[in-house]
């Protein structure tokens, strides 16, 4: 054998050898993220399945879920997940949310994407510093700020946002930004281009927005620390409409109209003791809250 020969052999076999560790390394890298404990089950109500590469299993109370787990939840089903930083998070009924890249050191979880692709998904901001999670849904990445906030996902990956405390940024895949900083607010995500706020919650039809947001509804199906302060929303919407009939009355004053004929509060926002946004029903929150949220 030639000394060119031996040197050509000899960088293949070099070749070979990096390839089979790099694959091996890769391979051990995906098996030791797929088998890392992120969190456990709380309560599971009907049911809800984690999947991943190799199979799926049903969980009950107290079960681990591990990163690159998809939890999916039926229709008349949630699970109520606390993971290792005391982060709160709501797989709601029709959900489908992924554990992406979660990495952990000593000092606990040090960063955590989750993907919520369809359903309804609430999150509680745990002991980890502001940026740990990025929450993503097909239209859109949530970057988060010490907060809750309830995610729900619909058909072609349409978005909304509805903020209870704390503040987070919605960008879109064209980078298109809107500021959630107000409790109540509800930001729309359709597309890549199109993102804006939508009337805060309790400021429509109360009933509509039960349909729309599964959440919100009847709040002490849920255990304490993964309820949401909708009562808050609520006494938004009636001083909102105090402050409406106070200026009619001022301007029908000025006109020199009877402000006795006054048309009734267009909101439905009344303490309906089955709707969970009467006292009692709520982990408590700010209902105060920073201005509205702009563009970025």
């Amino acid at each position: 054998m030639s000394v060119f020969e031996h040197f050509i052999r000899s960088g293949l076999i070099a070749i070979i050898v990096f390839i089979t560790n790099f694959s091996a390394g890769t391979a051990y890298s995906q098996v030791a993220r797929q088998n890392l404990q992120v969190g456990k089950t709380s309560i599971v109500v009907n049911k809800v399945t984690a999947n991943n590469r190799d199979d799926a299993r049903q969980l009950s109370t107290n079960d681990p879920v591990y990163s690159l787990e998809r939890i999916t939840a039926g229709l008349d089903s949630h699970g109520e997940i606390l993971l290792n930083d005391n982060t709160h998070i709501l797989v709601g009924p029709g959900a489908d949310v992924s554990l992406d890249d979660f990495v952990i050191s000593d000092k606990g979880i040090t960063s955590a994407t989750i993907n919520v692709l369809k359903g309804a998904f609430r999150f509680v901001s745990g002991k980890s510093p502001e940026g740990t999670f990025k929450i993503k849904t097909p239209l859109s990445t949530i970057g988060i700020r010490g907060t809750m906030f309830d995610i729900y996902v619909k058909k072609r990956g349409a978005t909304d946002v509805i903020l209870y405390s704390g503040k987070v940024n919605v960008c879109t895949s064209a980078n298109r930004c809107r500021v959630l900083s107000r409790n109540c607010d509800i930001v729309r995500i359709t597309s890549p281009r199109n993102i804006g706020f939508r009337k805060f919650l309790r400021s429509r039809n109360k009933a509509s927005e039960n349909r729309d947001y599964n959440l919100v509804a009847n709040q002490n199906r849920f255990q304490k620390s993964w309820r949401a302060p909708i009562k808050q929303c609520s006494d938004r919407a009636s001083r909102m409409d105090l402050d409406e009939r106070t200026n009619e009355q001022g301007e029908g004053n000025d006109r020199g109209g009877d402000p006795s004929h006054e048309e009734p509060s267009r909101s439905s926002a009344g303490n309906d003791p089955g709707d969970g946004d009467g006292p009692g029903d709520e982990p408590g929150g700010d209902p105060g809250g920073g201005r509205t949220g702009s563009g970025l």
